[in-house]
């Protein structure tokens, strides 16, 4: 009873992290990299489909353990500066996609599909730059 009550002191005011299953592990893992990294990773990463990630959406948003842990492990993400990281992604990107197009020949097809690629790169990190500070309020 002791050793139970010294690990609770040790967590007091963070929830119980400790998760059940191997299943509601993969759940909480595939929708915080979801949420920080995007649909995309989290798909390719887990190998399941959007419906399998829906799913895992509504489990955490239903099971009220794993909503606690999702949502203390996103605000400790928060706490450790990811949105900035993200932020600064996003700026480095945007001056060396400046740069390359400054370089570009729009004449070759090579140059043409590279800038399309880098576009496409950004687009993505302003989209989770975007999520990050959707959820981020959302949890604050």
């Amino acid at each position: 009873m002791g050793k139970n009550t010294a690990n609770k002191s040790v967590q007091k005011g963070r929830p119980n992290l400790t998760i059940k299953s191997v299943k509601d592990k993969r759940i909480v893992d595939a929708v915080l990299m979801a949420a920080f990294q995007g649909d995309e990773a989290a798909l390719a990463h887990f190998n399941i489909t959007a419906r399998t990630l829906s799913r895992y959406r509504k489990r955490t948003l239903e099971v009220a353990e794993l909503s606690e842990i999702v949502s203390y492990r996103m605000k400790e993400l928060e706490d450790t500066g990811a949105l900035d990281k993200v932020e600064g992604a996003i700026n480095k990107g945007l001056e060396a996609f400046e740069r390359a197009c400054a370089e570009a020949r729009f004449s070759d097809p090579d140059s043409i599909t590279a800038m399309a690629t880098w576009f496409d790169v950004l687009a993505n990190y302003d989209l989770t730059r975007k999520m990050l500070h959707a959820r981020l309020q959302g949890i604050s």
